[in-house]
């Protein structure tokens, strides 16, 4: 049984510590010859000793960051727009900010299954993309097998790429991070095209 002191050992999760998930460096040690215990437990004692925060935990950060200051510029946009006259598609400023709220929240949820584990953001999308194309299917309309088909091949993709490959963690967060981007861009632009957040507009 190889010491968990082992300087080879050692001197191996030093130089990839950080740059490859833990399960990656137990395997690639035990594939090196070195006890699978053994393995685990210098593989445990380095990342107990590492400051920084894992990959995951700094893409959920930066995410609260950016999805709270947005809602706060347009917020505060929202509310130095109150006196814009509202019509039946047009809210107030005070209902607008409402939507937004509700907008964000969705895209914060989405984003934070993302972040949990992109299998399962791709299933709940496949099951998302079925249930409509289901849906137009009953009510008659062929052009649901379209979106029913894709659902499958969404499911067929994640099952047959079988468990994520380890990747570099800097690369890792730039991944977490794309959807989440995306989806706050998205909801902030439609915010800001309705000219809601923007003083004196309408």
């Amino acid at each position: 049984m190889s010491d968990p002191s082992d300087p080879a050992m050692q001197a191996y999760i030093q130089a990839n510590a950080g740059r490859f998930t833990d399960e990656a460096l137990v395997e690639a040690l035990v594939q090196a010859g070195h006890d699978p215990a053994a393995a685990r437990a210098a593989v445990a004692a380095a990342a107990a000793g590492q400051t920084a925060p894992p990959p995951r935990s700094r893409a959920v950060r930066s995410i609260v960051i950016a999805y709270v200051a947005v809602f706060a510029v347009l917020s505060l946009g929202m509310l130095a727009n109150s006196g814009r006259t509202s019509g039946e598609f047009v809210p107030t400023g005070a209902g607008g900010i409402a939507i937004l709220a509700a907008s964000l929240g969705v895209a914060f949820l989405i984003s934070m299954v993302w972040v949990a584990s992109r299998r399962a953001f791709a299933l709940g999308l496949a099951f998302i993309v079925g249930l409509a194309g289901l849906g137009a299917l009953t009510a008659g309309g062929l052009y649901g097998a379209l979106p029913l088909a894709i659902a499958i091949g969404i499911v067929f993709l994640v099952f047959r790429a079988g468990p994520a490959p380890a990747r570099p963690s800097t690369t890792t967060v730039g991944v977490l991070l794309v959807i989440p981007l995306l989806l706050l861009l998205a909801v902030g632009g439609i915010c800001v095209a309705s000219g809601l957040p923007i003083p004196g507009a309408g």
